[in-house]
């Protein structure tokens, strides 16, 4: 249940409790596919320039497949919990299955308002194999590690 509240001055006090079906962010792109279900407790507050967020996102069971031309790039069994903390979104746990192996990420991100400002991300794939978008370097057994800032583009050929 969602619940806002306007007051004068530009301040805004929203709260988004309750569990979402994924498949409602399908119609986002003919391209991106969800299902499973995610659990939300989110608080919104501040100013509408500088907006906090605080809370989290969890997921349990859920599958995520992303079309990249001729490929289907897929992470299913999804497990993982996004907590937002003031101006950052840590990833505490994510863990899936990727080609028929197991793939981990953790990671945060630096948050102004609700852009990302930094990121890191280390992502560790064990027996993953399948197609991999066009740009990617992924070896099963490696890990890979990327950060980066809003302005730029991050390079994800690692070898």
């Amino acid at each position: 249940m969602a619940q806002s509240r306007w007051a004068e001055g530009g301040k805004q006090g929203l709260s988004i409790d309750g569990r979402l079906n994924l498949r409602v962010l399908n119609g986002f792109s003919p391209d991106f596919f969800a299902s499973g279900t995610g659990d939300v407790a989110v608080r919104v507050t501040g100013t509408f320039e500088q907006p906090t967020i605080t809370g989290t996102a969890s997921l349990n069971g859920a599958s995520v497949a992303v079309l990249m031309g001729n490929d289907r790039w897929q992470i299913s069994n999804i497990r993982s919990v996004l907590r937002f903390n003031a101006n950052q979104a840590q990833i505490e746990s994510f863990t899936g299955t990727m080609g028929g192996g197991h793939l981990s990420i953790s990671g945060g991100a630096l948050l102004d308002g609700i852009e990302v400002t930094r990121f890191t991300l280390n992502i560790r794939g064990r027996q993953c194999n399948g197609a991999v978008p066009a740009g990617f370097y992924f070896e099963s057994g490696r890990r890979y590690r990327d950060s980066g800032r809003r302005a730029r583009t991050a390079d994800l050929r690692h070898g």
